[in-house]
């Protein structure tokens, strides 16, 4: 009789480690979605930082914004630096965020004509 409890006591243990155990995994997850808006985000916002305070540099007449965040993010989805998906992030933020101007003039002018 004592055996049967412990057994079941077991079992209700194990059953809670397992609920904790995926809450945990859940959470990570979670987490790393929230990074992953906040690096895209903060790669945009830091391009247009860029962009406005230098005059929107260019690399042989091409804006050098999005060439610098298709290197990082070529980079960060290589296996050459540890961790890269981050860089790999603001790199598309920063693509993104060229790709967005980029788009609204295109509908301004097609809008216009």
């Amino acid at each position: 009789m004592a055996s049967a409890a412990i057994q079941a006591l077991a079992r209700r243990a194990q059953s809670s480690a397992n609920t904790v155990a995926r809450m945990k995994e859940a959470a990570k997850v979670q987490q790393e979605r929230v990074l992953m808006v906040v690096e895209v985000t903060g790669g945009a916002a830091v391009a247009g930082f860029v962009d406005g305070f230098w005059g929107r540099p260019e690399v042989f007449n091409v804006p050098a914004m999005p060439i610098v965040g298709a290197v990082a993010a070529l980079v960060g989805l290589s296996d050459w630096v540890p961790g890269g998906i981050h860089l790999a992030q603001i790199g598309v933020g920063m693509i993104s965020g060229h790709a967005y101007e980029w788009a609204a003039r295109r509908g301004t002018e097609a809008a216009a004509s």
